[in-house]
């Protein structure tokens, strides 16, 4: 369930650490209980270090990177096409995100900040997505406001992963062909 996935995430980011493991945890936590095993056999603190863009740096987003993770295991091996299906899934994901207008109003009935001021991430970095964010909302990088929208951040990730592992499930996942502009 996708929601439920982003709905887990946003909470996940508040209780169990930060990007990272929101994502890793609300989507893990979902195979847990629907698949079990050998999903029960994973470790809940795997991707703690991924929190502010692995710690601290503002690396890659952590979102990403917990979603990454999953998206490995699940489809890992699998070549559908000219290329494998794990690398294909991160890509359109890591795009997705740089274009995406964060956050989203979709997890706002679970914040106290609903309706927050939208950015274009630009880069899958977290250092790029939370600086512009940052600067366009007036916040700071330690700000409830900077919380809930990362919060909301790892729900929206978490939510279109879960989007695109059950089209890949479904056999109906292709990647998106790039088409670069004019210019």
């Amino acid at each position: 369930d996708p929601l439920e996935a982003g709905r887990r995430a946003y909470r996940y980011y508040k209780e169990k650490g930060g990007c990272g493991s929101a994502s890793y945890l609300s989507l893990l936590s979902l195979l847990k209980e629907k698949v079990g095993h050998p999903w029960t056999t994973m470790p809940d603190m795997l991707m703690v270090h991924a929190a502010s863009g692995f710690g601290g740096h503002g690396t890659l987003c952590g979102a990403l990177a917990g979603a990454s993770v999953i998206i490995n295991m699940v489809t890992y091996g699998e070549k559908r096409d000219e290329y494998l299906q794990n690398n294909a899934i991160v890509d359109r994901l890591f795009w997705w995100y740089a274009e995406q207008d964060f956050p989203t109003e979709r997890f706002d009935d679970l914040s106290p900040l609903p309706k927050q001021i939208k950015v274009k991430a630009m880069s899958p970095l977290c250092h790029t997505s939370v600086s512009k964010w940052a600067l366009a909302a007036g916040a700071t990088i330690k700000s409830d406001a900077k919380i809930e929208r990362c919060a909301k951040v790892a729900g929206e990730v978490a939510y279109m992963v879960t989007l695109a592992l059950n089209e890949w499930t479904a056999g109906k996942w292709t990647p998106p062909v790039w088409k670069p502009s004019a210019e």
